[in-house]
């Protein structure tokens, strides 16, 4: 049986980081509802039970679901403990994600610096400060933005966890992009050519949509649009509702400007 759950996890979180959220979903429910076809044996899953729950969680947030993600990482907190570290830390930063997703920035940082507490390896360090990055960019603080985007740099550059990495190029972009700085297309390309090169659509997708803003900076229209319909065509895919959304509402206002290009143009 843990052989059975151990192997449905791995095979949901290769997908998961294939974009195939709907499949994960699959793998990780699949793997629960071994567990609890064991009846007394559930206990002795604690962990495991744990993992699947932060899982799903992670997976409804992407998805858009927040109230049924923030019960699922409600849940696998009741069955962590102080000893699992790594899970705990893991657990924090998908609260975070969806906190920021709801715009609360500021318990978001909690979540995340809560999870700094933990010995964690240096690409899960990478993540929490490229985290910390964006909130502040969102709320203005660009210094703060900026010492976080360092850091975040430096602890990704040692990992060399080509996930992480596109993920820092990616909010060394948008940072770039708040500052004004028209060069902060170098780091959108480089996180396009890693999202690509190791099949990460979603980050692909999320770089198009925050690469699209700084052509709109520098005039560069017909490009943000083919980026924004490329995203939506991702999204779609991916299942994510929201973030189609927030690229659809980027080509409609280009449509209310009379900047959108129609295909013959």
């Amino acid at each position: 049986r843990r052989g059975e759950v151990i192997g449905l996890t791995g095979q949901g979180n290769a997908l998961f980081w294939q974009g195939r959220w709907t499949e994960a979903e699959r793998c990780y429910r699949a793997a629960l509802a071994c567990i609890e076809a064991g009846g007394g044996e559930v206990e002795a899953f604690r962990l495991e039970r744990a993992q699947l729950l932060n899982n799903l969680g992670n997976v409804a947030t992407r998805q858009g679901r927040l109230a049924e993600a923030a019960e699922h990482f409600e849940g696998a907190l009741a069955l962590l403990g102080e000893a699992d570290t790594h899970d705990l830390a893991l657990c924090y930063i998908n609260q975070g994600h969806l906190l920021v997703t709801q715009a609360r920035h500021a318990e978001a940082r909690e979540r995340y610096q809560a999870a700094l507490l933990l010995p964690v390896p240096l690409s899960v360090h990478a993540g929490i400060a490229i985290d910390m990055a964006s909130t502040h960019m969102e709320e203005g603080h660009l210094s703060e933005a900026e010492r976080w985007s360092r850091q975040a740099e430096e602890h990704a550059l040692a990992s060399q966890s080509p996930y992480i990495l596109a993920f820092m190029y990616q909010g060394r972009g948008n940072l770039a992009r708040a500052r004004g700085d028209d060069d902060g297309f170098t780091f959108y390309e480089k996180a396009l050519e890693i999202a690509r090169a190791h099949g990460f659509p979603y980050v692909e997708a999320e770089t198009l949509v925050d690469y699209a803003g700084l052509r709109l900076q520098t005039g560069g229209v017909e490009e943000a649009q083919a980026y924004l319909e490329r995203a939506s065509e991702i999204f779609d895919q991916l299942g994510a509702a929201r973030d189609r959304e927030r690229a659809q509402g980027m080509l409609a206002e280009l449509a209310a400007g009379g900047r959108l290009l129609s295909a013959a143009d």
